[in-house]
């Protein structure tokens, strides 16, 4: 258990606990340009050594984002981000750097280790004994701890923190406190999680690990490449896959007629004869396609960090497994935004195509988060969905076996992808 969890604490220095909603609400300020509201949410998570708000905060200083630029504060934040295994934070500082003076770097190495020494707050003591039993009730779950749950501070208990702390890279104090409980909680769920994913890997089919970008690399056109052949796409200073569409009048308008059924039945419909019959020149040029050659073989698992950075009435994007170089046949999987939100699956190709399930919920995506999408197919078949991790469709169809690649496309509204991972089969 503790190598396991030595991986899983890598993990987590990499995604730092604290106030993960605090976070998440800063990230959607930013997004937004709202840089002075954001850089409040990030700078009390920066100081307690949340290692993405500090590369944030780094960024916002090196860019002069709701502050003056600033390659000092710059650096120094992106370098302790760096120190936790924050690889995006390592490069972004290696490229500040070359625009430093030796003077400045020396400054900027000062600052952070002024940043990194800054005190804990003591914890006040009536909380103490409650504290101490979840401390020892955590570090049981995680193998670190054997003694009573009785709250009080023996040697056994001091002991277990220390080390604890050395296997995660803390200040080694053998004492409790709040953000050590907090620490121990995120592990302990992450442990979990990763158990869950362990005991699915043993029952799924998808063991190799065909694609994995996190567009670190600051472009889409290496490791892997992606051809763009219409529209816009971009990797923002955050390494996070851009693209933006104005939304059709036409994909507005559907949502002004009928019933709620009747306008997606309509919606999906016109996608089905797009499919069919791909518009040529004028408003079809100009839909933001991206795809990349990936032999795809009949089971796989794709699964998509995205987040909607625009909320429109019509505003829909596609995710596509596709057959031959013309891409003229497999499956879609459409994400549509009217007064619900709609998932379709969609199977395409020379004999036809046709809508195979659909699933419509009030919010399926929500615009202020970043939310995991994964589609799931099976060796029969058998076809699921799910946001966070949650099952909102299963269908099954066997018309297309094996795949040429993937493409994402924008139909309409403003996206910002965090990572897309595609496993395959070994059989």
């Amino acid at each position: 258990m503790r190598t396991c969890f030595m991986i899983l604490i890598g993990l987590l220095l990499c995604a730092p606990v604290g106030a993960h909603a605090d976070y998440e609400d800063g990230l959607y300020l930013y997004l937004h340009g709202q840089y002075n509201k954001a850089i409040n949410e990030f700078k009390p998570l920066a100081q307690e050594g949340n290692a993405k708000a500090q590369y944030i905060l780094g960024s916002m200083y090196a860019n002069g984002q709701g502050v003056l630029q600033d390659y000092v504060h710059a650096h120094a934040w992106l370098n302790l981000a760096a120190a936790q295994g924050h690889e995006k934070a390592a490069l972004y500082r290696n490229e500040i750097t070359q625009k430093m003076t030796s003077n400045q770097v020396a400054e900027a190495q000062k600052l952070a280790t002024q940043f990194q020494s800054q005190p804990e707050k003591q914890e006040p003591k009536e909380i103490d004994k409650e504290l101490i039993a979840s401390i020892q009730k955590n570090m049981q779950d995680l193998g670190y701890y054997s003694g009573a749950i009785d709250g009080l501070m023996g040697p056994n208990t001091s002991r277990s923190i220390r080390q604890f702390q050395r296997d995660a890279d803390l200040q080694v104090t053998g004492q409790p406190s709040l953000s050590l409980r907090n620490t121990l909680e995120q592990a302990v769920s992450q442990q979990e999680a990763e158990q869950r994913k362990e005991a699915e890997l043993q029952q799924d089919p998808w063991t190799q690990v065909l694609l994995h970008d996190e567009f670190a690399d600051g472009n889409y056109n290496n490791n892997p490449e992606w051809i763009q052949t219409t529209g816009t796409f971009w990797v923002d200073s955050n390494y996070f896959l851009r693209t933006e569409r104005e939304v059709p009048k036409s994909q507005q308008e559907a949502d002004q007629q009928g019933s709620q059924e009747q306008r997606v039945a309509e919606i999906f419909g016109q996608v089905v004869k797009e499919i069919m019959k791909p518009q040529k020149g004028g408003q079809a040029q100009s839909i933001p396609e991206l795809y990349t050659g990936l032999k795809i073989g009949n089971a796989f698992a794709l699964h998509i960090d995205i987040q909607m950075l625009s909320d429109q009435q019509g505003q829909s994007f596609e995710l596509k497994t596709y057959q031959g170089q013309d891409r003229s046949s497999g499956y879609v999987l459409r994400f549509l935004n009217q007064k619900e939100h709609s998932l379709a699956l969609i199977r395409f190709g020379q004999s036809g195509s046709s809508v195979i399930d659909v699933i419509k919920q009030e919010t399926l995506l929500n615009p202020k988060r970043f939310q995991s999408l994964s589609w799931l197919r099976y060796q029969d078949g058998k076809m699921k969905v799910l946001m966070n991790d949650q099952e909102v469709l299963s269908t099954q169809d066997n018309m297309f076996r094996e795949f040429d690649g993937l493409s994402f496309i924008n139909h309409g509204g403003d996206y910002a992808v965090r990572s897309i991972r595609i496993l395959g089969s070994s059989t």
